[in-house]
């Protein structure tokens, strides 16, 4: 079974390739405060590991880690600030976890900034349970809530 194929909303399923993962870059460079380097989305077209990403027409997306299966792991979930309280990102959440369930997988793990009251109430809107505190997790110094979602 291979997982390593993007998704989005119009049901194609679309290459991992340089221009998909450069889309990316560009929406969590604009609208996230600690994105990844270019040079690490370039890394997903090179890599054997198997990944699911399900956009909305470059307003939003889910990136899904799915190497362990049957657990999932989310990357990162971004939408476009003009496009956030639209219920984009809440499809981008069903839709994806449907698409897990059906590929198999029982359940999914993310990590949060402690302080990202929006991201963290948005998770536990969806069904995610907070599990534990890492101290220092992110590179700013910041700690992180380990949280996890039953498919």
């Amino acid at each position: 079974m291979t997982f390593q194929t993007w998704h989005n909303f119009n049901s194609q399923y679309v290459d991992l390739n340089s221009s998909t993962v450069n889309w990316c870059f560009e929406l969590e460079k604009e609208h996230f405060p600690w994105p990844w380097q270019q040079s690490d989305w370039q890394n997903f077209t090179k890599n054997n590991r198997k990944y699911l990403l399900v956009s909305d027409e470059k307003r939003a997306f889910a990136l899904w880690e799915l190497d362990n299966h049957p657990h999932a792991y989310l990357l990162k979930i971004i939408t476009k600030p003009d496009k956030r309280e639209s219920g984009i990102a809440s499809k981008l959440m069903t839709l994806s976890v449907d698409i897990l369930r059906d590929l198999g997988f029982k359940d999914s793990s993310l990590e949060v900034q402690v302080d990202n009251k929006a991201a963290i109430s948005f998770y536990l809107k969806h069904s995610w349970q907070q599990e534990r505190r890492i101290k220092g997790f992110y590179a700013n110094g910041q700690d992180a809530f380990t949280m996890v979602l039953k498919i």
